[in-house]
């Protein structure tokens, strides 16, 4: 696997590197003073500063195992002297080391102007106590370091003796993101800005940069073991301070061990003490902090490696230092091994990179260090690379502390014309588990096909062999082939036929990818089902209308140069472009430096010159053929017929009397009663006529009667929980003395309950258990009836091993709107004594409902609530002794909805005690899978009948493992308020939570949960904000739901109200509006549209952005001069994006302004949406946006119209331009805060 471990060591050197940049930059464009310290210097305000702590400092960032990560909250003592009189109203700043934070603030970096909590500072003159400041508050310094602002209330003679106490406020920089040092603060005074500086040390909790190793890997042999690392506190053995060393479990340590076999930094130990499995030592002399040391045990101390190969920890931890430090030693058979020999039995593999390079990747078994070698071979009578081939010319990745992202060997030496050796460089360490990764230049010119390749090292003298791919450059004869190629046609099918340059593995997930022409209108939501890859269903299809990529997962393997058809029908609903010629392109895997291109001309289609309708007669029959399908067929301009019977053409129909015939919008004819009508068919300016006769049905001959009717059987036993339904059959006697089967309903026969809530009965006969009690069901047909007799017991009890403990219904209330959602469905659940629960919702299962209220809400035998008139009821549910009851108020349709109505599980029902469980663990089915994923590759993984994850070809930022995991009870986050369809699901990486491409989600639910008028519908859980956040998703099946997410995370499928506006079907912003629909951010009109081209306020559109970012409130009312005319709805919002620094005002008439109902301008609001970029640290790029208006864009917007272009968020209008002053609209604003969240992957 690629390592976090790897990413967690180069980020702090990256860091600290972009830190000392930035602020050098910034000394540069500031003119920042210099920097004087110690005391009494000449140029500063103070003769003295010192920095103090009350304990210990340590750098924050460390898992402590109790849930979360320390926060490290030092006591500090500033201590200072003025050199000159301060007086009140004077600032004293406090310049802070970069990457400090403080408790309160919600951000990941320091946040200026925020007040410090008065109990957190305490000041003393001469070391007596006296309140010196009326305001403290963090500052940025002129360099951008984090600062503190004393305000003085009073003055502070030069001399003074000052000591300022800071407690419970500031946090200590994240040890990820440091190199381990003293740490540097200034002061300075507002009447003079020249800062003096001091010293103080923060520590990391264990020893840094350590790294154990041994003189060989080779089990069960005594060695020398070595151990560098750089010291944090001081290790004094004056101080009793000592060095222990932890061995792995497993691994038996002499009885003792004498300290002459122990150097620490060249110097014997001074003493040596065996305890199990730990060595502890004391130093000679002092280790000073910040110092390199090194333990070297010689081979004479008799410790031997473990006996069996494997990855083992070694630990090093110190009597000084709260945590120890903990990195493995990877052991390899002693009869040698190679790089495939690793636990993770991970191969390795070799590919040919963009550049022509070969990049071999393998997991490491053991250490890898500098000095070492590595050494490649071809098969015999090839040429491995070029015979002038230089040690730069050998490029490593990934590798740890010290080395440059790219670093080279240090020397190489060719062993033969197909055999090369280079040694590693002098900084380079690698941990065992982790990547070895180089490339050499590839001059290896063969005829394509598959070659073995050897490596081996100086630690693994056994080959790993390795294949590698030789392939032509791109794929090969690529056609596109249209059904139909006319401009503007709809509903195209298309053919993608070419021979692959990869071989392609329907186990591994591999894709074909289809770049169409921007201008071809393709569906989001292709339904798999519309492809296929030669002859067979796609095993995955996916479209992003962003990037108009197609890509679809092959069902069967595909050799090197092998045909591949891809076939996309009609039903997939693809449109043709205007006229011209268009190009496409297609490459395997996303490999897009290997793709190859085709082209199709689009023309103008001939118009229709005539239209004829078929058959010209129909006979139809009441009692015989009563249906008609008609063809209508077009004559073209160019002398072609086109079949234009569906609607989808244009053609429409009309029956002169609809009461004798109708006709559907797709030419289907239906007889309705005897008579003649003529039907007109007609498409643009042409129409034919069909003449239509219905006769009437034939007479039963009269010497043929029913003489009467018997049902069967005549008693009907259901049980509740067991057999609950039952097939009645009717059959009819004749007068001729035959008989006849009439129980379906077509034959007049007719079914009725006596009770329905007992046992209904359909139209066909079916009886079907609602609750405990009899009825009777009355059969007739004509004249003629006869009576079934049905009783339906009780469902068992569970047996007593098995109990029932408790219940809960679901939603604990509900409120129903007439006119609106005027139903909802109940969930019943209980808890059994075995500690599962059961859903017990139907009726089937002896649960029964009954409405205190039926005037106002009434609730099937099922559990589904209705409204009947305004008001308010108590559902009663009951099963087995036990009670729930649910809340429901029925409101009139021209109420507001109530704002706090829980959606939440009841409370426990009542009931009696529970019996003691005897119940056996019963073996469950698997909760989770795991599975490697190569990034380069990409892949699928699947927990069988819940949920799977597709993963593209460079989605993950390194190789790494993905996990599928059902979320178990009690450690999933709260659905109140949201049906549940599911299981929720986690999505995990060992890469981390982001993604460079979407993911595929494919999750199972429970159709039978979605009620009429909703829908399924995919959420994840942002952990961040505590919330579900709506995705959408396309339902692939009968239970089956997929959805698009661009980070790993919890998913659950909710059943959401289905909402469509009118306005908006086929809008180019459709798919934005739904998304935003779906979390809540956006909501339509009355009468159902959404009107996506009105101009937003800026009250509406600052509510809109704080709902899609889950502002925290900020509590704190705005203080604009308008703020009384901000509608009520929108004032908590406006003051959380004040609150937050995305949103200012207008200055005016020297006060603040906000000007609610005020049009946003696209220039404001791309302000707006960079500074909330800007506030989540979202990565520039160097995309330049280049306008046709650029110039009439506002200097304070430039930047942010760059910054957001960069983000994809903005594009601009077809004709090149930006029109900063427009007016936004719904439609924009939805599509500017849609992309605004997809690039801060929510």
């Amino acid at each position: 696997m690629v390592s976090a471990w790897l990413q967690k060591k180069l980020m702090p050197l990256r860091i600290v590197m972009t830190y000392a940049l930035i602020a050098a930059l910034l000394a540069l464009v500031w003119d920042a003073p210099a920097r004087a310290s110690g005391s009494g210097l000449s140029g500063s305000s103070f003769n003295q500063f010192s920095v103090t702590a009350e304990d210990t400092v340590y750098y924050s960032g460390y898992w402590l195992g109790s849930g979360n990560y320390t926060k490290e909250t030092p006591v500090y003592h500033f201590a200072f002297s003025p050199a000159e009189e301060l007086q009140a109203g004077d600032t004293i700043q406090v310049q802070l080391p970069y990457q400090y934070n403080f408790l309160g603030n919600s951000g990941f970096f320091w946040s200026p102007n925020v007040a410090v909590p008065a109990a957190s500072v305490k000041s003393t003159v001469g070391g007596a106590a006296d309140s010196l400041f009326d305001a403290v508050t963090t500052q940025l310094s002129p360099d951008w370091h984090p600062a503190l602002a004393f305000r003085l209330s009073k003055i502070v003679p030069a001399g003074a003796s000052v000591d300022i106490r800071l407690a419970n406020f500031l946090i200590t920089p994240d040890y990820h993101h440091r190199s381990p040092g003293i740490e540097e603060f200034a002061i300075a005074a507002s009447s003079n800005t020249a800062p003096l500086t001091a010293q103080h040390s923060i520590y990391m909790r264990s020893v840094a940069n350590y790294y154990p190793d041994a003189d060989t890997y080779a089990t069960a042999t005594t060695t020398g073991y070595h151990f560098k690392f750089t010291v944090m506190q001081k290790i004094d053995p004056a101080d009793n301070a000592r060095i222990t060393i932890a061995f792995p479990q497993g691994m038996s340590l002499p009885a003792s061990i004498g300290a002459y076999s122990v150097k620490i930094n060249g110097t014997a130990a001074s003493s040596a003490v065996v305890n199990g499995n730990q060595l502890i030592l004391q130093p000679s002399v002092a280790l000073p902090s910040y110092s390199g040391a090194a333990i070297d045990i010689d081979a004479s101390a008799q410790i031997k490696n473990p006996a069996s190969p494997g990855y083992y920890d070694f630990t090093l931890s110190t009597s000084v230092d709260p945590l120890p430090a903990t990195r493995r030693i990877g052991i390899i058979s002693s009869s040698g091994a190679s790089l495939a020999d690793n636990p993770s039995r991970d191969k390795g593999y070799i590919s040919i990179e963009p550049t022509g390079n070969l990049r071999f990747m393998f997991t490491s078994p053991t250490i890898l260090k500098a000095g070492d070698t590595v050494t490649v071979t071809s098969p015999p009578g090839t040429l491995l690379t070029d015979p002038s081939v230089s040690p730069g010319d050998i490029r490593l990745e990934w590798p740890s502390e010290g080395l440059e992202l790219d670093g080279t060997a240090a020397s190489i030496t060719r062993l033969a014309d197909n055999q090369l050796q280079f040694i590693l460089p002098s900084n380079y360490y690698l941990e065992p588990d982790y990547h070895l990764v180089f490339q050499l230049p590839n001059r290896f010119d063969q005829k394509y096909g598959t070659y073995d390749m050897q490596v081996t090292t100086s630690r693994t003298t056994k080959p790993a062999t390795v294949p590698l791919l030789i392939a032509p450059p791109t794929v090969q004869n690529f056609t596109v082939t249209a059904g139909v190629k006319w401009a503007g046609a709809s509903q195209v099918p298309y053919a993608f036929h070419f021979q692959t340059n990869v071989p392609l593995s329907a186990d591994d997930g591999n894709t074909v990818t289809i770049v169409f022409p921007p201008q071809i209108a393709v569906p989001s939501g292709i339904n798999p089902s519309s492809v296929t890859v030669n002859g067979l269903p796609a095993q995955s299809v996916s479209y992003s209308g962003f990037t108009h990529i197609l890509m679809v997962g092959i069902p069967k393997d595909i050799p090197l140069l092998g045909d591949v058809t891809v076939a996309v029908s009609a039903n997939a609903g693809l449109t043709n472009p205007a006229p011209g010629t268009y190009s496409f392109s297609v490459f395997p895997n996303w490999d897009d430096y290997m793709k190859a291109q085709a082209s199709i001309e689009y023309g103008t289609e001939p118009v229709v010159t005539g239209i004829s309708a078929a058959p010209k007669e129909v006979r139809l029959k009441l009692g015989g053929t009563v249906v008609q399908q008609l063809q209508a067929t077009a004559r073209l301009s160019d002398g072609t017929a086109k079949d234009v019977t569906a609607a989808a053409y244009g053609t429409l129909y009309g029956s002169s009397d609809a009461n004798v015939a109708v006709v559907t919008a797709d030419g289907l004819l239906q007889a309705k009663r005897e008579g003649q009508a003529i039907v007109t068919v007609t498409n643009g300016s042409y129409s034919d006529t069909v003449q239509v006769a219905v006769e009437k049905a034939d007479v039963p001959p009269p010497t043929v009667k029913v003489t009467g009717i018997s049902a069967a059987p005549k008693e009907v036993r259901l049980k509740l929980g067991g057999t609950i339904v039952q097939q009645l059959q009717t059959t009819a006697r004749l007068s001729d003395g035959t008989a006849k089967d009439v129980t379906a309903a077509t034959y007049g026969t007719l079914y009725s309950s006596s009770d329905a809530n007992v046992a209904n009965v359909t139209a066909d006969g079916l009886v079907q258990a609602k609750r405990e009690g009899r009825a009777t069901v009355t059969v007739t047909n004509g004249s003629y009836s006869d009576t079934v007799q049905v009783a339906v017991e009780k469902a068992d009890v569970p047996p007593p091993s098995v109990s029932v403990t408790d219940i809960s219904a679901a939603p604990k209330a509900v409120e129903l709107k007439l006119g609106g959602t005027v139903s909802r469905q109940l969930q019943v659940t209980v808890r059994l004594s075995d500690g599962t629960a059961k859903d017990v919702t139907a009726a089937t299962y002896g649960t029964s409902y009954s409405s205190s209220n039926t005037t106002a809400v009434t609730v099937t035998a099922d559990g589904l609530i209705q409204a009947k008139q305004e008001g308010q009821a108590i559902i009663a549910v009951a099963y087995g002794g036990y009670t729930a009851a649910v809340n429901v108020t029925v409101r009139a349709a021209n109420s507001e909805s109530s704002s706090d109505t829980n959606y939440g599980s009841s409370g426990g029902g009542t009931g009696p005690a529970p019996a003691p469980s005897t119940a056996s663990t019963v073996p469950q089915k698997p909760q989770s899978v795991e599975r490697e994923i190569i990034a380069s590759r990409g892949g699928t993984v699947e927990l069988n009948g819940v949920a799977s994850v597709t993963i593209p070809a460079g989605a993950l930022p390194k190789d790494g493992t993905v996990k599928v995991a059902v979320v178990k009870a009690g450690e999933s986050p709260s659905t109140a308020g949201r049906e549940s369809l599911g299981s929720i699901v986690e999505f995990a990486s060992t890469t981390g939570p982001f993604v460079g491409q979407p993911l595929k989600l494919t999750l199972t639910y429970d159709a039978s949960k979605v009620g009429a008028g909703s829908k399924p519908a995919v959420y994840y859980y942002n952990e961040t904000f505590a919330r579900w956040i709506y995705l959408g998703g396309s339902v692939t099946g009968n239970g089956q739901i997929t959805a698009e997410s661009k980070r790993f995370a919890k998913i659950a499928v909710f059943s959401t109200r289905l909402t469509s506006f009118s306005d908006m079907t086929g809008h180019w912003a459709a798919i934005y509006v739904d998304r935003l629909l779906g979390m809540g951010v956006v909501h339509g009109f009355e009468d159902g549209t959404f009107r996506p081209d009105q101009t937003v306020t800026r009250a509406q559109l600052v509510k809109m952005i704080a709902d899609a970012l889950a502002l925290k409130a900020s509590g704190t009312p705005t203080r604009f001069a308008d703020r009384d005319s901000v509608p009520d709805w929108a004032k908590d919002a406006i003051a959380d994006a004040v609150q937050a620094g995305i949103i200012q005002g207008y200055e005016e008439k020297g006060a603040p302004w906000f000007k609610p109902e005020q049009p946003f301008t696209r220039a404001e609001l791309v302000v707006v949406l960079a500074r909330i970029l800007e506030q989540n640290s979202a990565n520039r790029t160097k995309e330049i946006a280049g306008f046709t208006d650029q110039k009439d864009i506002p200097d304070w917007a430039q930047q942010a119209v760059q910054a957001t272009f960069a983000k994809k968020i903005i594009s601009g209008y077809p004709d090149g331009s930006f029109r900063p002053g427009n007016h936004v609209t719904r439609a924009e604003a939805a599509k500017m805060i849609y992309m605004l969240l997809d690039s801060l992957s929510m």
